[in-house]
């Protein structure tokens, strides 16, 4: 069966029986596919989805199969190109879950461009995290980009009642249109996109535990990373436990996630990012299973009451708006960060020092390694100078050579213009250098002194204190 939805929304209740229509036409294909009077059935549909209609066939939850498990739903879009691309938002399964065979068909790529595929990409990251439902619904029209082809707030608002056939066509351009921009930048930016949400079909029993034995594999792989992270350390024997309690976390969320995107409030702030030039996703971020995996771990080794948990789902926990500025606005937010470029390797090395001498070692190290890196060029400017002076002297200096000799010359000139305050600068640096050694030298001594009674058994307490207190 086939669809096409430009201007209203393809089973979205308009109170005249069409969402009851649309789902009773599927729930028929399925009872025909149980009664074994069919293998399964295709719905293609192209235009505006809604967003209810695919939850409701797919499944709300996660392990749940949805009102039509055998029934595959086939989505058709215009590419950048002018290309059609068909994909599968909800493919066809027993009622067991096992995967059936769908449509067999291909699309034909042979012209598709490099905006095409990122778009194509774009839609594998949307069917995946589920953002794809939104994307097939909403408008996403900017009223600036509307008014510039003479759509009015009302015919984005009720495509429906477009008329005009020439208004109904800019429409359905510019549409197109947004839905392609948002798809490219999920093409584009997989590594920002690809986060498995509460709600992304790939958020199963299997993977999360996955995710787990590889990140405990890791920590115990790696020492010291494991001691850093030792909240995050569990064992083999709790592996069942926690990925319990993030399936169970994972459900509350997603419930709460798919509420928010399916209200009218959630709507309307994506249209007003989209107004404003909002770059990231309009339907905003979701939360990843590798916070909530994360969570679910200081959970199970928090030890005693008083120890407040970590969750997403726990709000009551969540600072109020208005009180934030109040707990940040005293705080020491600020930050020092050091860049040193090295023309040499043309490489720039950033460092963050933590605090004032800090800084000064920071500046000591470059100018330490600024002076060894002219006296090299110093060394080599004289090497070549010698060689030069000596063709030159045998009558044997080509032209070029004599023109390289010259610029020897006066680099060296300059070097002796200058040698007074490069002569200053090493004298100060050795003079740093030999005042550390001076104000070391004695408690160096005193701990030989200390090391060398140390394996006596008569050596007191006082003098391990002593040495102690040196130490630190």
């Amino acid at each position: 069966e086939t669809k096409a939805f430009p201007r209203r929304i393809f089973g979205h209740n308009y109170g005249q029986g069409e969402t009851a229509s649309s789902m009773n036409q599927m729930l028929k294909y399925q009872e025909a596919a149980n009664k074994g009077k069919i293998a399964g059935a295709t719905v293609e549909i192209k235009g505006r989805v809604d967003y209810n209609l695919l939850t409701w066939a797919g499944g709300e939850k996660i392990e749940q199969l949805g009102a039509v498990p055998r029934v595959e739903i086939i989505y058709n879009i215009e590419l950048p190109s002018g290309n059609e691309y068909r994909f599968v938002p909800k493919r066809p399964t027993t009622e067991q879950g096992l995967p059936l065979k769908g449509l067999d068909f291909k699309n034909n790529d042979s012209n598709y461009t490099a905006e095409d595929r990122f778009v194509i990409a774009g839609i594998a990251q949307a069917v995946r995290d589920k953002s794809i439902s939104g994307l097939l619904r909403d408008t996403h029209i900017s009223k600036e980009a509307a008014q510039k082809f003479g759509l009015s707030e009302s015919d984005l608002a009720n495509p429906e009642n477009i008329k005009d056939a020439d208004t109904l066509n800019k429409y359905i351009k510019l549409r197109n249109e947004s839905v392609i921009e948002k798809l490219l930048d999920k093409g584009k930016n997989p590594e920002r996109k690809d986060k498995i949400s509460a709600y992304d079909q790939r958020a199963t029993r299997e993977i999360i535990m996955k995710h787990l034995v590889d990140f405990q594999e890791t920590l115990n792989s790696n020492p010291r990373l494991k001691t850093a992270k030792k909240a995050y350390v569990t064992t083999p024997e709790m592996y069942d436990r926690v990925v319990d309690k993030v399936m169970k976390e994972i459900e509350t969320i997603k419930a709460f996630e798919l509420e928010r995107q399916s209200s009218q409030k959630s709507r309307t702030e994506i249209e007003q990012r989209a107004n404003s030039g909002y770059k990231g996703p309009t339907e905003g971020y979701p939360l990843d299973i590798e916070h909530i995996l994360m969570d679910t771990l200081q959970d199970v080794n928090k030890k005693g009451a008083s120890q407040k948990v970590r969750s997403y789902s726990n709000t009551e926990r969540f600072i109020e708006g208005p009180k934030v500025w109040d707990y940040l606005k005293n705080a020491d937010r600020s930050h020092t960060e050091i860049s040193i470029y090295d023309p040499v390797s043309n490489k720039i090395n950033i460092i963050n020092p933590k605090n004032g001498e800090g800084i000064k070692v920071v500046g000591k190290d470059i100018i330490k390694n600024n002076i060894k890196r002219a006296q090299g060029r110093l060394d080599n400017l004289r090497i070549r100078q010698k060689q030069l002076n000596a063709l030159d002297q045998e009558g044997e200096i080509s032209g070029e050579q004599k023109n390289e000799l010259e610029q020897v010359n006066k680099s060296l000139k300059s070097y002796n213009i200058n040698k007074k305050r490069l002569e200053s600068a090493t004298q100060k640096l050795n003079e740093v250098e030999e005042q550390k050694r001076n104000r070391l030298a004695p408690l160096e001594l005193r701990m030989k002194e200390l090391s060398s009674t140390q394996g006596k058994k008569s050596a007191d307490n006082s003098s391990g204190q002593e040495r102690k207190t040196i130490v630190e």
